[in-house]
């Protein structure tokens, strides 16, 4: 290998590329400044790990990320040289391997933090309570979420990557490492359907857990076709039920006493579209006609439940109108709360 094959052999960082990366470092760094301390040991740790960021850059200092830049170029170089040299291969072949998987690398960590800015904008938008006390998130779940995270090429899923991080650093065990793998398995159709199933759902939380995700099914159950015309058909549950985020029996049950009014308080709101509601009843009710009030339909998962939150919801107006005119048949008048 003579000195001008050797010269040939560059950084397969593109300036554009690079430029782009540095963006996305400022851009995060500008958000760590409006972290509440106590998020700030869980921010370190994830970002240290997914993105590799040296603690000092961290506390602010950017000069370690052009001496990394730097050591990668030079990497590039000598990652290459060594290649031809141990299995004696075409300096060439070397060349494209070397290049090949810089350029990998390259991607991932450009995918990687752009999730990390996302996660980042979330949450200097829903900062936790400053006095809030939360445990560390761990190494397992940060293993997982980081093999699926480095994937994450298009905008709309590094995003949602953005959101789940977001949450998990806010409150550990918020979404579990299977809920990760789900998600990072949908495909265009599924999660069409899935933000139809989330935008049509009610979801009933006492807090900080979700004890209930469904979607209400009217005159005929859902495995009859009966939610076809709010975009739901026998076929498109059975595709999120593969997905694994819908359970099995598409008319389950459930109890929604703690929605229902009583003495103008109520234990527990129900979620529609984002916004929290309870059941006020037209006439006077018994207890024992409160405890037996419960409402059929399609249950999400635990996944489901735990990727709710994330999800951009649209409202479908006969939908809307379907469900207050069921409840209001069954003695309710859906009120707001102010939670």
């Amino acid at each position: 290998m003579d000195k001008q094959e050797s010269s040939e052999i560059i950084s397969t960082e593109s300036d554009e590329e690079s430029r782009a990366l540095r963006a996305i470092f400022d851009v995060i760094g500008d958000y760590l400044g409006d972290i509440p301390a106590v998020i700030k040991k869980n921010i370190g740790k994830t970002f240290g790990q997914l993105l590799k960021i040296p603690g000092a850059w961290i506390d602010g200092t950017a000069a370690e990320i052009k001496a990394n830049s730097e050591a990668r170029v030079a990497l590039t170089k000598a990652t290459a040289k060594s290649i031809a040299k141990k299995i004696d291969v075409d300096i060439s072949i070397a060349v494209i391997a070397a290049d090949t998987h810089a350029s990998k690398i390259l991607r991932q960590t450009v995918n990687t933090a752009k999730v990390l800015q996302h996660a980042a904008e979330d949450l200097k938008q829903v900062p936790p309570s400053p006095d809030q006390e939360t445990a560390d998130i761990t190494e397992d779940w940060l293993n997982a979420f980081e093999q699926e995270a480095v994937n994450m090429s298009s905008e709309h899923m590094q995003r949602l990557f953005g959101k789940i991080l977001a949450g998990e650093i806010r409150r550990p065990t918020t979404y579990s490492i299977r809920t990760v793998k789900i998600m990072a398995q949908l495909d265009n159709r599924a999660a069409e359907l899935f933000r139809n199933l989330c935008s049509v759902a009610l979801t009933l939380q006492i807090d900080p857990h979700i004890r209930d995700s469904r979607v209400v099914a009217f005159a005929d159950t859902a495995a009859s076709n009966g939610l076809q015309k709010y975009g739901l058909s026998f076929t498109d549950l059975n595709i999120l039920f593969e997905y694994g985020l819908i359970i099995s029996d598409y008319n389950s049950s459930m109890p929604y006493q703690p929605a229902i009014v009583e003495g103008n308080r109520v234990r527990a709101s129900f979620r529609y579209l984002n916004n929290n509601f309870a059941l006020k009843p037209v006439k006077e009710m018994t207890q024992e006609q409160r405890k037996s009030f419960k409402l059929h339909g399609v249950a999400l998962s635990r996944a489901g439940m735990e990727l709710i939150g994330i999800v951009d919801l649209e409202e479908n107006s006969n939908y809307t109108a379907a469900l207050k005119e069921y409840l209001a048949a069954q003695g309710f008048e859906i009120v707001r709360v102010t939670v």
